[in-house]
């Protein structure tokens, strides 16, 4: 199992599909995909709490009312949806900031290489995300 903080598995996650396999083998693009897998799955639960958060918020008849009431200029209605979108924030920011287990096999550093290779126009932040993900590079 391997620690990861969830903003870098969301950010990963978002990555992935910009990314190109083209000089790696049929076993080291399938490697990669186990990994690109449990990622997602991770960066899916997260979404699905994010959305959870904001309709357990939203759906209440009170807030329901308030959005309604601020759309119409009400000042104390505002104030009030002001505060739940603070609340959401927060809880969706404390969230955010974990650390979450992943259990993924790191790859070979030939295999990342050829993958670097693979995508050329990646910018160095991005490199050292999938470095540290991938190789487990601190």
């Amino acid at each position: 199992m391997k620690k990861i903080e969830l903003t870098k598995i969301v950010t990963f996650n978002k990555l992935v599909d910009t990314l190109k396999l083209d000089k790696l083998t049929g076993k080291e693009k399938y490697d990669l995909l186990k990994v690109f897998r449990k990622i997602k799955i991770v960066s899916t639960e997260f979404e699905e709490f994010k959305q959870d958060v904001i309709n357990k918020y939203v759906s209440t008849d009170e807030c329901k009312e308030n959005i309604e009431k601020s759309h119409n200029g009400d000042e104390e209605a505002k104030k009030y949806v002001d505060k739940v979108n603070s609340e959401i924030n927060n809880i969706i920011y404390l969230e955010l900031n974990s650390t979450k287990e992943v259990d993924i096999d790191p790859l070979t550093e030939d295999i990342f290489v050829k993958f670097i290779d693979s995508n050329e126009d990646l910018k160095i932040a991005d490199i050292m995300l999938l470095e540290e993900i991938l190789l487990g590079s601190e």
